[in-house]
């Protein structure tokens, strides 16, 4: 339990101070400064400065023995549970992530069969392969369904699988994924579907910052932050519990331009 509080509270000599109390109490001036290797001069000092989260416990004689305050107390365990509810994010997101490399594991061995086999006509096109969904659908109907719920993973395997860099484009979607712009839904984000409309105005095509990484300069890590158009988005803070000042070590741009569309008034 003392790491684990070290490793929340951190190393400093108030942090210190409070993870000795809150293991061990009443101690004295003169116990602390011993068990913590603390000069008494700067310990008290540092108490008293920090009085609210301590309070005298008992007295024996002139030497005075402290113990946390509710405020101390209340201070160290929610930094210990706000430490136990990362753990447990990262606990989860490291299990999510193991959970989608063996998903892609399994789609690329399913996707080299797929080409190898030619049990799909891959119609190329210039620098893009445009993939029959219909088509796929009747030969591998659960990757035909994935490729609609899940469409950044199965492209992703799909340009991997691929001898050269094309672009992956669809055609012959099935009825339930085309959308008329008034249908468009929070549930359609990030899966594949179709829209039918009409394009009104294009504007000019210039480069935009689709993604920035940056470095702390306190621990290393690096900090990949996804971008929108209108302002630069940077890290709040970093795991070691640095807050601003971040480094930018790369940038990925790429050209795109914003196109205003309408729906169909008329189907034929």
């Amino acid at each position: 339990m003392v790491e684990e509080i070290e490793d929340v509270l951190g190393k400093g000599i108030l942090e210190k101070i409070l993870n000795l109390l809150f293991e061990e109490n009443p101690l004295s001036y003169n116990q602390i400064s011993e068990k913590i290797s603390i000069d008494y001069g700067t310990l008290k000092k540092t108490m008293i400065r920090n009085k609210d989260y301590f309070q005298e416990s008992s007295k024996d004689g002139k030497t005075k023995f402290f113990k946390l305050s509710i405020l101390g107390e209340k201070f160290v365990r929610e930094k210990l549970e706000d430490y136990k509810k990362k753990q447990d994010y990262f606990k989860e997101l490291d299990e999510a992530l193991k959970r989608k490399q063996v998903l892609v594991e399994e789609l690329s061995e399913e996707v080299k069969n797929i080409i190898q086999n030619k049990e799909i006509n891959l119609n190329r096109e210039g620098k893009s392969i445009y993939i029959d969904v219909g088509e796929l659908a009747v030969e591998n109907p659960a990757l035909s369904e994935m490729l609609l719920e899940k469409p950044d993973e199965v492209i992703g395997v799909f340009k991997n699988s691929l001898e050269k860099d094309y672009d992956i484009r669809f055609k012959n979607l099935p009825k339930t994924a085309i959308i008329n712009i008034e249908e468009l839904r929070q549930e359609h984000l990030n899966k594949l579907i179709m829209v039918e409309c009409r394009s009104v105005s294009l504007s000019n095509v210039r480069p935009i910052i689709k993604n920035i990484k940056f470095e702390c300069p306190s621990c290393g890590t690096v900090h990949s932050v996804l971008q929108n158009d209108s302002f630069i988005r940077r890290p709040s803070r970093c795991s070691c519990g640095r807050k601003g000042g971040f480094r930018e070590i790369s940038k990925e741009m790429v050209n795109a331009a914003n196109v205003m569309l309408e729906d169909l008034t008329c189907k034929g």
